[in-house]
């Protein structure tokens, strides 16, 4: 076997020089590779799901809605202030609805309203619905079933007052205020003509006409006359005496003529 001289021959299982370094350098990249060649999402925990969140449902037990109950009117303070009492005991409370005179302070109407209520509610029993959380009158009945609301508002003893809380029974409340407006009733009327949280104003006196002057009747000039009473009957004893005294001859109807001294009887006497 011929070797060329000058070239050292490898020793027999070693591997090349290049061949071991491409080998680190492999090595050396593979462990590069396993340290920062790993994505960041396989290292980032699992998103944890969205928490979604129910609101509880609450549902309003029946007994917590008013309900209509009998009550009697022990104390009217005014129009749309009562004392009510019944089972549970008395309370006093504001109907809804109403707007009345104020008690204290200038106003209009004051005791034409609160005489009104009194006559209307006190001592009588009626058909209430309260909300003991306001302590306020969502409707007042009377025994015959008259709205008493209602009634106020027609016939001019009150003004509406807006409320949600009487709902659809607001239409008719204004309907019934509309028409007592239109009517000119109670505090519509002079001299409030709507406003009750003042004191009215006084109507200007009328302006005087000028009267004419008497003009003096005519004066009449009445005309007496004088009645000439009728002679006295004559008497004359015979036809010397009606001669004397002038009267001869006399005719029937001259006076002193009679039908003794007619002889003849042709209507002339004492010829």
């Amino acid at each position: 076997m011929r070797t060329n001289p000058g070239i050292p021959q490898s020793s027999k299982g070693r591997l090349p020089k290049w061949l071991k370094v491409t080998l680190s350098v492999f090595g050396v990249l593979f462990v590069i590779a396993l340290i920062f060649g790993e994505s960041p999402a396989d290292d980032a925990p699992p998103a944890a799901a969205p928490t979604v969140t129910v609101a509880p449902t609450t549902t309003t037990p029946a007994s917590a809605v008013p309900q209509p109950a009998e009550y009697v009117v022990t104390e009217v303070g005014n129009g749309n202030t009562v004392k009510l009492t019944g089972t549970t005991g008395a309370k006093t409370v504001r109907v809804l609805g109403l707007e009345t005179p104020p008690p204290t302070g200038e106003s209009c109407f004051r005791a034409e309203a609160y005489e009104w209520a009194k006559q209307m509610l006190a001592g009588k029993e009626v058909l209430a619905v309260v909300d003991d959380a306001r302590d306020v009158v969502l409707s007042l009945a009377l025994a015959d079933g008259t709205d008493y609301v209602a009634k106020a508002l027609e016939t001019g003893h009150a003004k509406y007052a807006t409320d949600v809380a009487l709902g659809s029974a607001a239409a008719g409340l204004r309907s019934a205020e509309s028409a007592a407006k239109a009517a000119g009733l109670g505090l519509w009327a002079a001299p409030c003509h709507g406003v009750i949280t003042s004191a009215p104003k006084a109507e200007p006196a009328p302006v005087p006409v000028p009267q004419p002057a008497p003009v003096a009747p005519p004066k009449t000039t009445t005309k007496t006359t004088t009645k000439t009473p009728p002679p006295a009957a004559a008497y004359y004893k015979n036809c010397d005496a009606a001669r004397a005294a002038g009267a001869a001859p006399l005719h029937r109807g001259d006076p002193g003529y009679r039908a003794q001294l007619d002889r003849d009887d042709d209507g002339v006497a004492c010829e």
